[in-house]
């Protein structure tokens, strides 16, 4: 049985959250089963040593019964129900640790959003059983005879900023999606996580069509990423939300939710890209993070960071490079130029009773204080990331800052520690 080494002694590790309420023993010892979280691509053996990247606020079970396959496609994920189970969350280093579990055999079941793997364990009395990091890291494909799940992802093609999910985590399923297709509702349904990047065009964020076919994919649990210039469609889609500068803002009452409707006409083009392009190489903006669970988990981190040098050519002989691998300074991240501006934050209301309240949800500021990045979690059970700044255009074989946060986002796994009335 892999993925489980066993220590003789019960003693406490410390690490995560638990969750649920005491489950009745079978009159032999407790034990208690603890491991660490990792990333895909990014756990111990697979990443540089010190380098690798933990996963905070995953989920724990531990089930007595093979728990059942997730949906295949787009589906809600909102909330996963731990009263009456063994059960934690990871902290800030993906730490967890479930105490007093009796002894017998389970199914270690770990899930951060989109992504799970099940591993058969047993326990017995008395002892201290650490899954190793075959058990807790989160998988880059799909092979449910394996009990490994990874999200069906989307990326926009033509655009710049998707490398950091097939090359760096080493997601396997990494599809091309073309602009065209968006308003194909079928097709669209077949994905977790749709990346839409900065482009030269947001013609897709004007289209009615495409944009009735989002917002559904979203209600249905889709999770959109749109970053730099594409941060359009996630203010077209969500008018209500946030409050742009008069360049760029989508004004709220474009949308008509009465009769699910866009007048288009006023959702503004955009500006030339290759001149933000130019502006976003004279100098590295900065950025502080400003929620909290995120900071707290980047702090932890060491890595590269994006930021000017001037060590070889490239157009107009700037060369956008890489400073040193460094231990993250959430208050002070270097980033690429936003791309428009978020003044202040608007509304997105929800009819569903157990929606997270706390959203709108900053995660990252500019260092004049305007939100630059933003997560929505608009009706329905999906959620939506508007970025002004771009992902990190430059290759590198390491996850860069802004990449990072969006990682976070797509693992952060909503949990009820309550079942729903």
């Amino acid at each position: 049985m892999g993925g489980v080494a066993i220590l003789l002694a019960a003693c406490s590790a410390g690490g995560g959250e638990p969750l649920g309420e005491p489950i009745p023993a079978s009159g032999e010892p407790y034990a208690s089963v603890l491991g660490v979280v990792w990333a895909p691509g990014y756990a111990p053996g697979e990443a540089p040593r010190g380098r690798e990247v933990p996963v905070s606020r995953a989920l724990v079970r531990l089930l007595a019964h093979r728990p059942t396959p997730p949906p295949e496609g787009v589906h809600c994920r909102r909330c996963l129900p731990t009263s009456g189970e063994y059960a934690a969350l990871t902290d800030e280093v993906g730490a967890f640790e479930i105490s007093d579990v009796a002894p017998g055999r389970y199914w270690a079941v770990v899930e951060a959003g989109p992504f799970r793997v099940d591993t058969e364990i047993e326990v017995s009395a008395g002892q201290l059983i650490v899954l190793e990091p075959d058990a807790t890291t989160l998988p880059t494909r799909r092979d449910p005879a394996r009990g490994l799940w990874a999200p069906r992802v989307a990326t926009l093609t033509g655009h710049d900023g998707t490398a950091w999910l097939d090359a760096r985590l080493g997601l396997e399923h990494v599809e091309a999606f073309d602009e065209a297709q968006l308003d194909a509702p079928a097709r669209l349904a077949r994905f977790d996580v749709l990346l839409a990047p900065s482009t030269e065009s947001d013609a897709f964020a004007r289209d009615p069509a495409v944009l009735a076919a989002l917002r559904d994919w979203v209600a249905a649990g889709g999770v959109l990423i749109a970053t730099g210039r594409a941060h359009r469609v996630v203010d077209a889609l969500y008018p209500s939300a946030v409050v742009m500068t008069s360049a760029h803002d989508v004004e709220s009452d474009v949308y008509d939710p009465a009769r699910g409707t866009w007048d288009v006409s006023r959702i503004p083009a955009s500006t030339d890209r290759r001149e933000d392009w130019i502006q976003g190489v004279v100098a590295t903006p900065r950025g502080r993070v400003t929620h909290r669970p995120l900071a707290a988990w980047l702090d932890e981190q060491i890595g590269p960071s994006h930021r000017l040098t001037s060590d070889g050519p490239d157009m107009m002989g700037l060369h956008p490079g890489f400073g040193p691998i460094w231990r993250y300074e959430p208050s002070d991240l270097s980033i690429e130029r936003p791309i428009g501006r978020v003044v202040a934050l608007g509304a997105a209301p929800s009819t569903d009773p157990t929606a997270d309240p706390s959203y709108p949800r900053v995660l990252l500021e500019e260092e004049a204080g305007h939100p630059a990045v933003v997560a929505l979690a608009p009706e329905g059970c999906g959620r939506a990331l508007l970025s002004t700044p771009e992902l990190d255009l430059v290759s590198h074989e390491e996850l860069l800052p802004m990449e990072r946060i969006a990682l976070y986002f797509v693992l952060d796994t909503p949990v009820c520690v309550a079942a729903p009335d």
